[in-house]
């Protein structure tokens, strides 16, 4: 048997079985050697943690935060994207909106990555007009993360007709854990995608800064959290530039605004900012409380629905695009502020239906009692005047038929028992 076996490896065997069988396991070893060269030494067990506890390695597995705000160059090009590659793991933004993308996207960065990659590609992802290289041990120490806000970096340009391109972009651990004191506000709308959240909680941190002249560096403390008015900023970040969709695919510039109006919060359309700035009239207003629903447009990434009550059975649909700020940071404020405006009305509603509870309680014990002895007098008074019955029958019938209409059907014993 043995020797058979060695006849058909030397190929001394009938109709080159030898051959064959050589030809498989020169397949299986070249398999076997490429299998070996996808080995990393990471991927052996325990072999991290020595890396870590050596200092070879700075720091572990982390997910990593990156909101990219946008990217500004000197070209003729639009509706780009950006490209994020941290070693085998890879995710790609949607399309820009005039090249601002305010778009959220996490990704995984394993322990022994050196390179985090930024490339700003076309629509289809395949060329490549800039790149941006980041070294991931500036950004992680150990198990926490170095995070930034708003930070613009320069990028290398790989095409010739882009020039001066920079990027801003801010990094956080998905991990991390914001005291911010709008974290409050926005803890009943608050969603999975903690990049939006990150994005609510900056846009009014920014208008905080405007409203009361900070820098925009600015940071609200303690004090200043105690006395937020969390109901007025949430009104005044609901203010912006946005394109107003109409009719037959018509698309227009506008300004939309939540103001305060006497007996009401209306949601105002103006032409331009100029128009809002300057106390005009608004083109359209509506009253908040009318307001059915505030939804992003599944067919659209940067549009957004306002769904409005016209009348009982009639609503009304608008349908805008984000401009300076991302589609869901519009969607998320709206929704804060309808929702305050419901619990304020609520509030209102039944603070009075208990003030007239009270008011009716109140009357029912102190005019009462005075209202039945006034009619026990009169009945009284009636009953020791008989003289005032004398006449006709027809006459004494009329007069017991007003004092019946007058005092109703209670008698004077009915009143004493």
């Amino acid at each position: 048997m043995i020797e058979l076996a060695l006849a058909m490896v030397g190929g001394r065997g009938h109709c080159g079985c030898g051959t064959c069988l050589a030809g498989v396991l020169a397949c299986a070893a070249l398999f076997g050697l490429y299998r070996c060269t996808r080995i990393r030494c990471r991927d052996c067990p325990g072999a991290k943690w020595i890396l870590g506890l050596i200092g070879s390695d700075k720091f572990s597995d982390i997910t990593l935060l990156i909101i990219v705000h946008d990217v500004k160059f000197a070209g003729d090009f639009n509706r780009l994207r950006v490209r994020v590659t941290a070693g085998d793991h890879q995710v790609l933004t949607a399309k820009s909106n005039m090249n601002a993308f305010l778009q959220p996207v996490s990704i995984f960065i394993e322990q022994g990555c050196e390179l985090l990659l930024f490339e700003l590609v076309n629509r289809s992802g395949k060329q490549v007009l800039a790149t941006l290289q980041l070294d991931p041990n500036d950004l992680v120490t150990g198990s926490e993360v170095m995070g930034f806000d708003e930070r613009v970096y320069t990028m290398t340009p790989c095409h010739r007709g882009i020039l001066q391109v920079r990027i801003t972009l801010t990094v956080r651990s998905e991990e991390f854990e914001d005291s911010s004191p709008f974290m409050e506000m926005i803890h009943n709308i608050h969603e999975e995608d903690l990049g939006v959240g990150l994005m609510v909680q900056n846009e009014l941190q920014a208008v905080y800064n405007k409203e009361h002249g900070y820098a925009s560096s600015h940071l609200v403390n303690e004090e200043e959290a105690r006395h937020l008015d969390q109901f007025a900023l949430a009104i005044a970040a609901c203010r912006g530039p946005v394109l107003l969709y109409g009719i037959w695919g018509r698309v227009e510039n506008a300004f939309v605004a939540v103001v305060r109006e006497p007996g009401q919060i209306s949601f105002g359309i103006w032409k331009d900012e100029s128009s809002y700035q300057s106390g005009k009239r608004p083109r359209e207003r509506i009253n908040v409380l009318k307001v059915v629903s505030v939804q992003p447009e599944t067919s659209s990434e940067d549009c957004f629905l306002l769904n409005v009550m016209v009348a009982r059975g009639v609503k009304k649909r608008y349908r805008f695009e984000r401009v300076d700020r991302s589609r869901d940071v519009w969607v998320d404020l709206l929704t804060l502020v309808v929702d305050a405006v419901r619990r304020k009305r609520d509030e209102v509603l039944a603070k009075r239906r208990q003030e007239r509870a009270s008011t009716s309680r109140s009357n029912s014990h102190e005019h009462t009692p005075r209202a039945v002895e006034a009619m026990r007098q009169q009945i009284q008074n009636v009953e020791q005047t008989p003289a005032e019955h004398s006449g006709s029958p027809r006459e004494q019938r009329r007069q017991r038929l007003q004092e019946s209409r007058r005092f109703g059907n209670v008698s004077g014993t009915e009143l004493s028992t």
